[in-house]
């Protein structure tokens, strides 16, 4: 079974007193631990062609963020265009959901190799070099002069940037501060066109059950850059925090 990220949030909006049980922050206990008790209500049946419990870990919080950003409040349609930042878990993730939703996918790195994995491998549309102050006019340019549909935001640091990507009606799921917590907004570029930015703090075990089912008709698997025993967890940090990967790092508890 997969935990939902909330021991209780079974489904609509977020309610304050539901924020307080968010697992692993604001005082509840996190789950890298051998042993862990969970309310049954909050539990998800594992899709049924994954082949370990190192995959189904992936969707409590990668795998659901991405689903909010792009699915639940992004509300992406065949033919969108989806701006992605980077090539942590969250990121394809979306690149994934985005592709089987029929969507172009427009990826943000500064590796011409992994630019090269996310086309060969996810099928990712094009690649803008982010380390370039001039991206967002290149987003519009590979967009046909419109702007991206939907942005998955996890740095914080490039929202601004964003936003001058996106076209008319623009969705941004607003989701991590990897570059920071400040940066400087031009409310006009928002105002004129007309652009949504929502806050993502995972999603309901509603939406979880929905991405499990999807993942599981579409059979898609995570991605899974490297998995770490349970005894080299301090190692996995330190991976995780060389940016090397692509995708997920997995701790497991167990063998």
């Amino acid at each position: 079974m997969l935990n939902a990220p909330f021991r209780f949030w079974p489904s609509g909006t977020l309610r304050s007193e539901w924020a307080r049980t968010f697992v692993g922050g604001t005082g509840v206990d996190g789950i890298l631990a051998e042993r862990i008790v969970y309310p049954a209500v909050s539990l998800v049946k594992v899709p049924e062609h994954f082949t370990s419990f190192a995959e189904g870990s992936t969707l409590t919080i990668a795998g659901l963020t991405a689903w909010a950003a792009v699915v639940t409040h992004g509300k992406t349609q065949p033919g969108d265009w989806v701006l992605l930042h980077g090539t942590g878990g969250v990121s394809i993730f979306a690149a994934q959901i985005a592709k089987k939703i029929g969507a172009n996918v427009v990826l943000s790195t500064s590796s011409e190799a992994k630019a090269k994995i996310v086309r060969d491998r996810f099928g990712v549309d094009a690649v803008v070099d982010y380390r370039d102050a001039d991206w967002p006019k290149k987003v519009r340019e590979i967009t046909g002069g419109r702007g991206v549909d939907v942005v998955v935001e996890v740095t914080g640091g490039s929202l601004s940037n964003s936003i001058q990507a996106c076209a008319s009606n623009g969705r941004i799921g607003l989701i991590g501060v990897l570059a920071g917590v400040e940066c400087h907004v031009n409310v006009l570029h928002i105002l004129m066109r007309q652009v949504t930015v929502r806050g993502i703090m995972m999603e309901s075990t509603e939406e979880l059950r929905k991405l499990a089912k999807a993942l599981e008709a579409w059979k898609v698997h995570p991605c899974i850059d490297r998995v770490f025993p349970f005894g080299e967890a301090r190692a996995a940090y330190d991976y995780l925090q060389s940016q090397k990967h692509i995708g997920k790092v997995v701790i497991e508890v167990k063998a």
